[in-house]
């Protein structure tokens, strides 16, 4: 029977440099008897290897084999088609399969089930694999990829929160209701991981999920060079000041995420801002401490005690502003240079002496 390796995430675990590895290399997984299929991707959406839009777009209709293709113009719909045709045939293939994709962990039920049926349907038997951030981690991270996005997180501010008050500043994003369904779907055929683990293998990451797919190459084999430009970090500084931008830009234009152009602009305004990661303050994690003790304590009982340990830090709380002032002045200058047409909402004014209590 042929194999499935369905490596789905999640998120923030190395899986961009994973499938810029396995794109890079499909000469060398070909010969190995394995395809790492390739889809139509929007030239704007960066990562061509990731295989979450084009699967999740399939699973989302019904099964692959089911749907219709059309005939179009319009560039998205070509794709959709192109991708429905590329899939089907690489289902059909002798070889084994090799999928990846972090959104690939976050499909409903009944998606899955649908793949699943189809892999049954082409001869396939599955494995999967997923590596997991510990809850605080975890949860770290995907804030500052909210505020990356142009989204206002009202817990994150330049002292302390923003907002002491509401229902959604007392929990953290988690995935603890997509770990249980992809237990009750994959059973014993998904193989989770702490990702303290990977990243503590003497190779990194990406050779540790090679192995634990149980891929048949060898690591020294792969080329590992990547023209892909990955997502970088915002360090503390940065992540609190842009969650300031992305507040005064939501209030004045009514919209909850920009521009690419726009955020671009603001992270370059951003560059000279230094300091550590971004993590929580004491009295940030005050707000949201009972929601990550039932994470813990969750997490403990699907997965284990080794996806929950970890050691809880904290950044402190910024009382120095000057170099953040200076930061924003630079961006609302930038923010200036857009078109009138895209620079309609009114810019954040920044006074000498500001109070940032409250941001």
């Amino acid at each position: 029977m042929k194999i499935c390796y369905f490596h789905v995430g999640f998120h923030k675990t190395a899986t961009t440099s994973l499938q810029q590895i396995c794109g890079g290399n499909r000469d060398l997984f070909r010969e190995a008897g394995i395809l790492y299929p390739k889809f139509a991707y929007p030239k704007e959406k960066g990562n061509q290897w990731n295989h979450s839009g084009p699967i999740s777009q399939i699973y989302k209709q019904g099964k692959v084999k089911e749907l219709k293709t059309e005939a179009s113009s319009n560039e998205r719909t070509k794709n959709r088609s192109f991708n429905q045709k590329s899939f089907l045939k690489a289902l059909r293939q002798d070889g084994n399969l090799l999928l990846s994709g972090e959104a690939l962990s976050c499909w409903p039920k009944e998606q899955y089930i649908r793949f699943l049926d189809d892999l049954d349907t082409f001869g396939y038997s599955v494995k999967a694999l997923a590596l997991v951030r510990s809850p605080y981690s975890f949860a770290c991270s995907a804030i500052q990829e909210t505020l990356k996005s142009g989204r206002y997180h009202p817990l994150v501010g330049i002292n302390g929160p923003h907002k002491t008050k509401g229902r959604g500043i007392q929990r953290i994003p988690n995935r603890s209701e997509a770990i249980k369904i992809l237990q009750e779907v994959f059973g014993s055929s998904i193989n989770f991981q702490p990702f303290s683990k990977a990243i503590s293998h003497p190779q990194g990451p990406v050779a540790f999920c090679l192995e634990e797919l149980g891929l048949p190459i060898s690591w020294s084999s792969l080329r590992q060079e990547s023209s892909f430009d990955s997502n970088q970090s915002l360090n503390n500084r940065q992540a609190r000041t842009i969650n300031l931008l992305n507040k005064q830009l939501k209030i004045n234009s009514n919209k909850n995420d920009y521009s690419k152009s726009t955020r671009r602009l603001m992270r370059q305004g951003l560059e000279s801002l230094k300091s550590g990661r971004f993590l929580l303050t004491k009295e940030e994690f005050k707000l949201i401490e009972n929601h990550y003790n039932q994470l813990k304590k969750d997490m403990n009982t699907m997965l284990g005690p080794s996806f929950s340990e970890e050691s809880v830090q904290f950044s402190d709380p910024i009382k120095d502003t000057e170099d953040i002032m200076e930061a924003l002045a630079r961006c609302t200058a930038l923010l200036a240079t857009q078109s009138p047409k895209k620079s309609r909402s009114k810019q954040p004014i920044v006074t000498e002496g500001r109070d940032y209590n409250h941001y």
